[in-house]
């Protein structure tokens, strides 16, 4: 005779479990939340209660790279150095809606960097932050205003008094720096006097974008592109259209590192 097997009886703990996952189904987002709870016999009621789910940041750590050799469309003169204060750094995930600033110490102690380091190999290190994991499609430098000036200790300021954006010459003279950005120029010497924000969209980054992953390390290497990047001179000033490239590697520092996606 064939052996009946018993039917199958959830127990009051599995209908507790299912309620729960319904329960959160059913908000529009847990987000970084959750919602457990367990039926306790005998008058079976439910006590639910809600949760935090710890994400953990990864670390980012920014350089730059010069790039040698002049930054010009034209063969009549040649930048011996491009002088750039950068006052922010800042990652988009969508490169329009929301920025977030990773370095806001930068605002009151900014850095100068050279466009045309003499080593290409030579890191320009901007900032080391603790970022959301996920991925970001854009990084925006954000370049001091020359009322910056008062930052800087003496003797740090290579500009001296053209501000704290400008070009050297091979000869050792110094001009003001202006920035081409989408037709608008952005400088100092009657020109728009606001600081410019300087985009590095999703087509510079390597691979399209920024994968930050939760306890590990992301290098992110900012490149001056001195080869589609122009430069002309307008005056006593350097008129620069700045081209910048994002290269970016991850690796493990504490605990397992996940991708973000899965």
């Amino acid at each position: 005779m064939p052996r009946k097997h018993p039917a199958f009886e959830p127990s009051t703990r599995f209908f507790g479990l299912l309620c729960v996952l319904v329960l959160c189904a059913a908000s529009i987002d847990c987000g970084e939340s959750c919602i457990s709870g367990v039926i306790n016999p005998p008058d079976n009621m439910l006590q639910v209660k809600t949760c935090s789910i710890t994400v953990s940041n990864g670390t980012m750590n920014v350089s730059f790279h010069g790039a040698a050799g002049p930054a010009t469309s034209s063969n009549s003169f040649s930048i011996r150095h491009i002088f750039v204060t950068v006052s922010g750094v800042e990652i988009s995930a969508d490169g329009s809606s929301r920025w977030d600033e990773i370095a806001p110490e930068l605002e009151n102690k900014p850095i100068q960097i050279d466009l045309l380091a003499d080593d290409v190999t030579a890191e320009q290190r901007l900032v080391e932050a603790q970022v959301a994991p996920g991925n970001y499609s854009a990084v925006r430098l954000r370049v001091a205003p020359e009322s910056v000036n008062a930052n800087f200790a003496p003797g740090e300021n290579m500009c001296r008094s053209a501000g704290v954006n400008c070009a050297v010459d091979w000869d050792g003279a110094i001009r003001s720096l202006i920035f081409a950005l989408d037709g608008v120029q952005k400088g100092v010497h009657g020109r728009d006097a606001g600081a410019p924000d300087v985009l590095i969209a999703s087509t510079q980054i390597s691979g399209g974008l920024l994968r930050i992953l939760p306890e590990a390390a992301t290098n992110v290497d900012i490149l001056f592109r001195a080869d589609l990047s122009s430069a002309a001179r307008d005056g006593e000033s350097l008129v620069l259209t700045p081209i910048f490239g994002v290269e970016s590697s991850n690796s493990q520092s504490t605990g397992v590192a996940a991708d973000p996606n899965k």
